[in-house]
């Protein structure tokens, strides 16, 4: 039996903007695309031919004098010692015969923003599993500064910030260009002065939120070890303060203020990977809550990255409640909420949407089928989802599920009782009653006898309800 081949989108060079990115491509073709374009103009003066007219053709050299192309660009390029702007690289192309359609990314070592401060990435130009992740990840749980400087996210759960580091390696982004820090915020009083932690101050903020006075402050931290800082006030009262970061669960603080609490900030300092987020992947800039909407790449994916763009969007805004046996998952945007019922459809999962913009799985069928696709990579949430399922002894149905279910019963068995459909569906009698005098109300269903026990069958509009169900 063939084994099927997942057929992830490839971008070309053409879909970002080919006068602000660079590219560094492998020696042996960087140099002959060179040569070949230089060619075409002959003879004796042929590349500050070639300069000058780059500088005609191509934005990138708007400000530059063709001089400079011919006595550094061109011989840095040469000796793949620079980046060539894709707008130039297009426009080489032309001379040098080559399709840049055809032009095989795979040829590109590095791809850099043309901005000084930016750094240079091994970019696949594929929209894989790690990139469709990492660009959810930072829609519904981080953030993307406007000056594209630097995108960030933060978690509670240790265990989800090493998921995610995993991701930024596979996509090589350099290790300089990632940074982990600890946030830390606290109920305190108003005359908090000094955090000391090991005989070093630590810089606070002061703000008050709903009615309570707090602090907040960032530190660095090791995994595996306990962060310990004294809060002293002006009556030089002090207490202690705990942080946690211990094993894989969530960050754990101790404080005898009141409520306290820490998330790790993992912020990502690479204006080229930024830059590849906002033109490619759709991540908005600023503000963005109720703008996100999920990458249009995921629908025609394979379901593999289908279920890890899943698992990680509901591993950051998603819960699982023990006592409403079932799966919620919130963010502002429903357009993304749409998106990512979709999604769920497409794995035979039906949620249910409410006014208020929650998405819900509940029915029990609908959980077993998300527990055994989707891993929502916090191990607390996965617990739970599995002891509902180990509780789980009936079907909790979706609106009009539990219709339907009657109706379809009664198109196969007719002159039913109510205790006769109650036992098929596995439901209480008084919940067969609800939905068998509901499908009643609808004309779905017929009462056949006027004394008890009723029997119940199925009408003309009721097989036509189930043929459009259907």
């Amino acid at each position: 039996m063939k084994r099927l081949i997942e057929k992830y989108h490839e971008f070309k060079i053409t879909d970002l903007p080919t006068n602000e990115f660079c590219v560094l491509l492998e020696t042996e073709l960087q140099n002959k695309i060179i040569y070949d374009a230089a060619k075409k103009f002959g003879g004796w003066g042929s590349f500050t031919k070639l300069a000058r007219h780059l500088k005609k053709r191509c934005r990138s050299f708007e400000n530059v004098k063709w001089e400079s192309i011919n006595d550094a660009y061109i011989p840095l390029w040469k000796k793949c010692k620079m980046f060539i702007p894709i707008d130039v690289l297009i426009e080489l192309f032309k001379f040098s015969g080559k399709n840049t359609e055809k032009f095989k990314t795979s040829s590109i070592r590095f791809l850099k923003y043309k901005s000084g401060r930016s750094k240079p990435i091994n970019f696949n130009f594929r929209y894989g599993t790690p990139l469709a992740v990492m660009v959810e990840i930072i829609k519904t749980e981080g953030h993307l500064k406007t000056n594209f400087f630097h995108s960030s996210f933060s978690s509670e759960n240790i265990e989800f910030i090493k998921y995610t580091k995993k991701y930024l390696k596979n996509l090589k982004i350099p290790n300089d260009s990632i940074d982990e820090i600890l946030r830390v915020e606290i109920d305190a009083p108003k005359n908090v002065v000094r955090i000391i932690k090991s005989g070093n101050e630590i810089k606070f903020r002061k703000f008050v939120r709903r009615g309570k006075n707090k602090i907040s402050f960032t530190d660095k931290f090791n995994y595996g070890e306990i962060n310990e800082y004294k809060i002293l006030t002006k009556k030089f009262s002090s207490t202690d303060l705990k942080v946690k970061i211990l094993g894989n669960s969530k960050i754990q603080t101790q404080c005898a203020y009141g409520h306290s609490g820490a998330v790790i900030v993992l912020t990502i300092h690479n204006i080229t990977f930024n830059k590849i987020l906002y033109h490619l992947c759709n991540v908005p800039s600023g503000k963005k809550s109720k703008l996100i909407k999920l990458c249009p790449l995921i629908f025609t994916s394979p379901p593999s990255l289908k279920v890890s763009v899943i698992g990680a969007v509901i591993a950051c805004e998603g819960w699982v409640e023990l006592r409403g046996r079932r799966i919620r998952f919130f963010v502002e945007s429903s357009e993304y909420v749409d998106g990512i019922n979709k999604l769920l459809k497409d794995l035979g999962i039906k949620p249910n949407i409410d006014k208020n913009n929650f998405l819900s799985i509940s029915s029990r069928n609908d959980l077993l089928v998300f527990s055994q696709n989707i891993d929502m990579i916090i191990e607390s949430k996965k617990e739970k989802l599995n002891e509902i399922l180990v509780t789980y002894k009936r079907f909790i149905f979706r609106w009009d599920e539990g219709l339907t279910q009657v109706v379809k019963i009664l198109s196969k068995n007719n002159n039913l009782t109510a205790y006769q459909i109650a036992r098929k569906i596995n439901k209480h009698k008084d919940t067969a009653f609800f939905h068998i005098n509901g499908g009643i109300m609808k004309g779905l269903i017929t009462k056949n006898s006027q004394k008890m026990p009723f029997t119940y069958s199925i009408t003309s509009k009721g097989e036509n309800f189930l043929k459009f169900g259907e």
